[in-house]
């Protein structure tokens, strides 16, 4: 093709190439395409610029995506809505939660208005890290921006307060959504369905199973699988049966997960010979793909001091070239202390070690206490300051949780001075330990003082310390206190923009009341009959 035919090559031609080649997995070819079009005078635009960046984001090669970034305002060329929201996304992927909304509020002062996808993004980000109150901050904004959220902003946020253990607020929640005219789908009722078997409310969870046909949706593997995790958890095994009997019956295939929760079931049930022949099955089938079932296993043949079979077990996990995490080490470690053999904990302490795999709190505490019970007690100070030596943190949050537990707080109180001059800043375990021992007590004053303090230490409290504080002070009509806190909460949450968090405050923080939520239910389930799709 030649110039003189009027058809010469321009930036869109070059952009259609560079999308083709990105398309094809070739990036280097469309990164020296994007080189060609410069020397031949070519200017790449937005498109080429952000199909590149797509590319790069997808590969994970996050510097050389925001090097293009930097290239493109170099030369003039504006990124859009589409560009930023690629960005976001790849630093959502990478955890970056901070640049992210950095980002994003570059997009707001540079006048773009970011669409859905951009704002699920970082709802989705937020909402995975446990900070649901930026999350609705951002529905508040997206609110106020007249972005109209889908289905699955909604998704993410009642995923969100499922794993805040608020399951009754995210059914609450779902009222707003069929209320906007949105539909949920069977991701919708698989989160809420999951979260009310984790906090063990098996019920609920039934109940919005039933009401999946309203919606003329049915139930999927996930459905099933929750029920039959929980309900073995608390052993129920014949119950358990029954959901993997549907399964079976409407053609879902028992995978690792389901039949890792009924051997765990067994377990539980101390049936460790049925669990074993499970086991057995799911090795000969190559039914194993993670250490988990393993860890299941150990731990039961560990409690029953069987450790002929527990190291046969473990052999076979490494057989299969599946690493030890600190969980395998940790039930091995509790094991041999059960059994008495102290010295074997200690050398499997040391094999972790130079396996590369640093015990934790959990681990040192268990040989601790074991150290201590067999009245070794210069032994497990040792151990103590080894542990305060290598992970100083870790020390002090095992010491000042068990203090917390026999309840002495002024222990405790020079225990926090000497991390905070040593330079370790509490955390909101260390925190919630500390204001949970207050609650028992009902006093949600000291509560409320303890809390300021670790917060002018810099301490990040946790969304379930301030609900429990909030909702004692509000008990005990201490108005101003709990407003108070409310606001801290807000802030100390990250919060910028008040204005489009306030309507979700008091939703977020007051207290639960579950009764209403079969109320809630059958007004979803009125709705779901009354607008339901024709499929």
């Amino acid at each position: 093709m030649s110039e003189k035919d009027n058809c010469g090559v321009n930036s869109v031609t070059y952009s259609i190439l560079v999308h083709g080649l990105c398309e094809a997995g070739k990036l280097e070819e469309a990164c020296k395409l994007k080189e060609e079009m410069n020397e031949k005078g070519c200017k790449p635009s937005t498109r080429t610029y952000t199909v590149l960046i797509k590319a790069m984001s997808d590969r994970g090669l996050t510097n050389q995506a925001f090097g293009l970034l930097d290239e493109m305002i170099k030369n003039s060329c504006k990124a859009n809505v589409h560009t930023y929201t690629v960005l976001i996304d790849m630093l959502c992927g990478d955890g970056k939660i901070e640049e992210a909304n950095g980002l994003f509020r570059k997009m707001l002062n540079d006048g773009l208005n970011p669409g859905v996808v951009t704002y699920n993004a970082l709802i989705n980000c937020y909402c995975k890290e446990g900070r649901v109150v930026s999350g609705f901050e951002l529905l508040g904004l997206m609110e106020r921006q007249k972005c109209k959220p889908n289905i699955r902003t909604y998704n993410e946020l009642i995923e969100g307060l499922c794993k805040i253990d608020r399951p009754h607020k995210a059914v609450a929640l779902l009222i707003k959504v069929v209320s906007n005219g949105l539909y949920p789908t069977e991701v919708t009722f698989n989160i809420l369905i999951i979260g009310f078997c984790r906090a063990g409310q098996i019920n609920m969870a039934l109940m919005i199973f039933q009401s999946m046909s309203s919606f003329g949706l049915e139930p999927d593997h996930f459905s099933y699988t929750a029920f039959i995790d929980s309900l073995c958890k608390i052993k129920k095994l014949e119950h358990a049966g029954v959901f993997m009997g549907m399964m079976i019956k409407k053609g879902i295939c028992l995978d690792e997960v389901s039949l890792t929760a009924l051997i765990y079931g067994y377990c539980q049930n101390g049936n460790t010979k049925v669990a074993l022949l499970l086991f057995e099955k799911m090795v000969k089938d190559q039914l194993l793909t993670s250490p988990h079932i393993f860890n299941i296993i150990l731990d039961v043949l560990g409690k029953e001091v069987n450790l002929i079979e527990e190291n046969a077990v473990f052999g076979k996990m490494l057989k299969h070239g599946l690493v030890p995490s600190v969980v395998t080490y940790t039930i091995l470690v509790a094991g041999l202390c059960r059994a008495g053999y102290i010295n074997a904990s200690l050398k499997t302490l040391e094999l972790m070690k130079s396996a590369g795999c640093p015990p934790n709190v959990y681990t040192y505490s268990i040989i601790v206490n074991a150290l201590r019970k067999s009245g070794k007690s210069e032994n497990a100070d040792n151990l103590l300051a080894e542990m305060q030596k290598h992970n100083p943190f870790d020390a002090y949050k095992f010491l000042i949780t068990d203090l917390c537990r026999m309840g002495r707080i002024s222990e405790v109180d020079t225990l926090i001075q000497e991390m905070v001059k040593s330079g370790l800043i509490p955390d909101s375990d260390i925190c919630a330990s500390i204001v949970t021992h207050f609650c028992k007590n009902g006093d949600y004053t000291r509560s409320l003082e303890w809390m300021k303090r670790l917060d002018a230490y810099g301490c990040a409290i946790s969304f379930a310390s301030y609900s429990a504080v909030v909702v004692g002070l509000q008990n005990e009509r201490k108005f101003d206190e709990a407003d108070w806190l409310i606001s801290e909460f807000a802030r100390n949450t990250g919060v910028e923009d008040q204005n489009a968090i306030s309507p979700y405050i008091d939703f977020l923080v007051n207290g639960e009341e579950p009764f209403q939520n079969f109320e809630l239910l059958k007004l979803v389930e009125q709705i779901g009959h009354k607008d339901r799709r024709i499929v």
